[in-house]
């Protein structure tokens, strides 16, 4: 499985299993890679706080490939590292952390029993999160820091290539 096959792998996962989780009584979005861009005319109206955009993609998972090491294993396998960034928001001091660290322990509970995504990549232990302080409140984030073992692709002949570009 290549680097992108296991963000996208992770991100079904995740939007599966994380589909009933409704903090703030709203559903966990799971973004790959970043949050979308807020809309300019969105942040022009709002009063200095976050955008009125960020409201709405609230509360989410980004799944962000931090680095990869080819061949890392003895049998051939590699390393992804990713960030599993969880984030709400909130201007309750204690909601805004509560929904954050709800996300955080429940993807963590989930990776401990499922460590095997579709039979292509790994989560190695250990699972640990962090929180980030409060000064970019009323977003709340906190961080999981994972890494997957993944199989190397299969090697692609020159002449069955033609051209496709989507390894």
């Amino acid at each position: 499985m290549t680097p992108v096959g296991t963000i996208d792998a992770i991100c079904r996962f995740l939007g599966e299993t994380l589909k009933n989780l409704r903090p703030d009584e709203k559903k966990v979005t799971i973004y790959p890679y970043s949050l979308p861009d807020p809309d300019p005319a969105a942040m022009m109206r709002d009063s200095g706080e976050a955008p009125v955009t960020y409201v709405g993609m609230m509360p989410a998972v980004i799944v962000v490939p931090i680095s990869f090491e080819d061949k890392l294993f003895e049998d051939g396998t590699s390393l992804l590292t990713v960030s599993l960034l969880a984030g709400a928001y909130s201007h309750d001091h204690e909601e805004g952390p509560l929904c954050v660290i709800n996300i955080l322990e429940r993807v963590r509970r989930l990776l401990l029993t499922n460590r095997i995504l579709e039979d292509a990549c790994e989560v190695q232990e250990p699972l640990n999160w962090q929180m980030y302080d409060a000064g970019t409140k009323p977003l709340w984030f906190g961080e999981m820091i994972t890494h997957w073992r993944i199989a190397v692709p299969d090697r692609v002949d020159f002449e069955d290539w033609k051209g496709d570009l989507n390894f």
